[in-house]
């Protein structure tokens, strides 16, 4: 038996958190959602992560159906008062962006998975399918980028 495989077998006898990676349980270990990992396995992990979000995010992003120009035009805001009141449609470059997020590609359906504020690898696929929808939007002849500041966080 390995001394990992020894690790995992005696973590019955843990009373606290151990390593995901490697079976450390000094306590020295960061929690990640519902997994715990030591600093040294955690680095060797995010490269990984990061690769396998983005070709998760490169494979399944899609635009689903056509999108609408922006009417800019018709912009508007609804102020603090409308909203308290229900009445939250905004035309602004960002609410034109959120719409097509939302309502013109798969973005809803694959970050169901992946909570946005979730910690470890279920933010990191989080943040490549944000962006990847966002690099697809910004990329389609018909979607009007101009004035829309993305508010992901950088790489």
């Amino acid at each position: 038996m390995s001394d990992t495989e020894q690790q995992f077998d005696e973590v019955d006898d843990i009373d606290g958190p151990y390593c995901e990676g490697c079976g450390d349980s000094t306590g020295d270990v960061e929690s990640l959602g519902d997994s715990w990992y030591c600093d040294s396995c955690l680095s060797a992990a995010l490269p990984d992560w990061k690769t396998e979000a983005r070709e998760f995010a490169l494979q399944q992003c899609k635009i689903t159906t056509a999108i609408p120009e922006f009417d800019s035009l018709d912009q508007h805001r609804c102020t603090p008062d409308d909203y308290a009141m229900g009445y939250r449609e905004s035309n602004t470059p960002n609410a034109y962006a959120c719409r097509c997020r939302h309502e013109y590609t798969n973005y809803d359906a694959l970050v169901a998975g992946f909570p946005q504020h979730g910690d470890g690898r279920d933010r990191i696929f989080y943040l490549a399918i944000r962006r990847r929808i966002e690099e697809l939007l910004e990329e389609h002849p018909d979607f009007d980028s101009a004035g829309v500041v993305w508010d992901h966080m950088p790489e």
